[in-house]
């Protein structure tokens, strides 16, 4: 479809899309009562609820896999953070910069000196402090979730939109 956004290719993602939906909703709803015919009375509700979870997609599983790195396993999570922490220095430090980029980049941060330094004297510099405070993991979680329903929305829209045009264009 994204090759070409025809009226007709839209009309047919949408279709095929409704179809998919539905097969996805009857199976879940055929393994839901599967599995509800299997309960009786002796069934722990703890049971119940973990498989809602899972057909819901909700998961519950935060354990970060282990690491092999240089054939060496990295099992503890400090380990890993401090592994994550090295990588990620080695990939952003000046090293990787071609000499242009480092001459380019020097000249913007002397240029902008305010804006790079490490004082507080400015508002602006006070909003700069104010990124590098720390956050914990469920505020990152929840700026992942909201990043992904918003880029969920913005594609739908961006679809739509396509689509309306198309058509405006086909009358």
């Amino acid at each position: 479809m994204n090759k070409n956004k025809t009226l007709d290719s839209c009309i047919n993602y949408t279709r095929l899309k409704a179809k998919t939906q539905y097969v996805i909703k009857t199976s879940a709803r055929e393994h839901w009562q599967k599995y509800c015919e299997t309960l009786n009375g002796f069934t722990k509700l703890a049971t119940v609820w973990r498989m809602a979870k899972k057909m819901n997609g909700v998961c519950n599983d935060h354990k970060i896999k282990n690491l092999k790195v240089n054939g060496n396993i990295i099992e503890t999570n400090e380990e890993k953070a401090e592994h994550f922490a090295k990588t990620f220095s080695d990939i952003s430090s000046n090293k990787n910069y071609t000499p242009e980029f480092l001459a380019h980049k020097t000249e913007i941060e002397s240029t902008y000196q305010t804006t790079f330094s490490n004082s507080v004297s400015t508002e602006l510099n006070e909003n700069l402090a104010s990124l590098n405070q720390p956050f914990d993991l469920h505020e990152l979680r929840r700026a992942l979730r909201e990043t992904k329903k918003n880029t969920q929305l913005l594609a739908r829209t961006k679809y739509r939109t396509k689509c309306s045009k198309n058509y405006q264009n086909l009358a």
